[in-house]
């Protein structure tokens, strides 16, 4: 598999700035447990369950995606984060 990046882009006027790229497989899991989390926190703090729904499903296909391509996400359990323990 090619090499994952992450880059970070500001909008601005009408087009995309890249500021900073990196291919830090740390970096690049401490960010997608990140947006894990918020997908989560979306899904609890839903107005209804039909959102709640959505933001649900929406979370577990990021998680199979990025379990596959983010190895250190491959060991850790939904909601178990970096320098947390099991449950």
């Amino acid at each position: 598999m090619a090499p994952i990046l992450l880059t970070l882009q500001l909008p601005a006027r009408g087009h995309i700035v890249p500021l900073a790229t990196t291919s830090s497989p740390a970096i690049i899991a401490v960010f997608a447990r990140g947006i894990l989390a918020e997908y989560e926190r979306r899904a609890e703090d839903a107005p209804d369950e039909v959102e709640a729904l959505v933001y649900r499903a929406e979370c577990s296909s990021l998680r199979r995606v990025l379990t596959l391509a983010v190895p250190d996400l491959a060991t850790e359990r939904p909601g178990q984060g970096e320098g947390e323990g099991p449950a």
